[in-house]
């Protein structure tokens, strides 16, 4: 069953663990709240984010599960027919940026909503997004930014920009019809220049103004990351200064050679281009899916992999 958490206006406080994983957006953290938080205190708080979700013990649970169960597990679907959708794609797509040095788990913790930026999306056809899906909407709430759905759903990709922030782009992972991904709220984490910069520097480089930041999110059948472990991804074209990690135990690691269950990872200082990433089993190499995204100068591209025909 899947859960939403709303806002919360008091931070976390844990210092390290938010420099050691900034920006990921499902990284699990156990020091980012404060012991016996609640996470709301009415059916109001979780409304404002998802519809059809109430508040049960001071967690945001929805009436009816959001996200299909594939019949054979978190992998069931590896091998035959890409993600399922469940019903029909909805009215409206939700974008919430929120402040990534803040929050790490946002599907489990409050986050803070990054008011100021302004999102729009684009079409996977256009890289300077010349020619936008959307107008664009400056974000001034807990609902972050809400648009009516495109007509095509599978050739988007969403642009977050504004004071204060690395420029942002993120990739969904799309199938299906693309209502399982798009019942829930695209969360995207979004970093200061600063915490950009500490990313890096815990990989033991420095962030190069002619490259960006390739963040990946491993996605199983149920398009949710969590259980999302052994699994290994590469990327063309990359450069030989390009530096890859996973996430372990809630930081980077450059020397981790597969995801742990927060399916996280990613590329530091990579040419500007339209990459490929591939996702495979660590243990026996079975392919598992393939996604696409544009890399810009200066820019941190989050892009989701889920399983898919290869």
């Amino acid at each position: 069953m899947a859960t939403m958490r709303p806002r919360r206006g008091r931070r976390a406080l844990a210092m390290p663990c938010v420099l050691a994983a900034v920006a990921l957006a499902a990284v699990a953290c156990s020091l980012t709240l404060p012991l016996g938080r609640e996470q709301c205190s009415s059916d109001e708080d979780c409304a404002r984010l998802q519809a059809g979700t109430t508040c049960q013990g001071n967690v945001c649970q929805a009436a009816t599960p959001v996200i299909p169960t594939v019949d054979g597990g978190a992998w069931g679907c590896v091998g035959g027919d890409p993600l399922a959708a469940d019903g029909g794609v909805p009215a409206t797509l939700q974008v919430v940026p929120y402040d990534g040095f803040s929050t790490l788990n946002p599907e489990a913790n409050p986050y803070v909503v990054r008011t100021g930026v302004t999102v729009r999306l684009c079409p996977k056809r256009d890289p300077a997004c010349s020619a936008p899906l959307s107008s664009a909407i400056t974000v001034t709430g807990d609902e972050g930014a809400v648009f009516p759905m495109p007509t095509s759903t599978r050739e988007l990709y969403v642009e977050i920009t504004g004071t204060g922030i690395t420029p942002m782009l993120f990739f969904p992972a799309i199938a299906g019809d693309g209502a399982a991904r798009f019942q829930r709220p695209l969360l995207v984490g979004t970093l200061a220049p600063e915490s950009t910069a500490a990313l890096a520097g815990l990989l033991g480089q420095q962030v190069d103004s002619n490259a960006g930041i390739l963040l990946t999110r491993v996605l199983n059948c149920e398009t949710f990351p969590a259980e999302s472990g052994g699994v290994r991804f590469v990327a063309e074209p990359l450069a030989p200064s390009t530096k890859a990690f996973y996430t372990s135990g809630g930081a980077p690691s450059p020397t981790t050679t597969a995801t742990d269950a927060d399916g996280l990872g990613g590329f530091v200082n990579v040419p500007p281009a339209l990459v490929t990433v591939r996702t495979s089993f660590a243990d026996t190499g079975q392919r598992i899916g393939t996604a696409s995204a544009l890399v810009r100068a200066g820019w941190m591209t989050l892009v989701e992999v889920a399983p898919s025909r290869n």
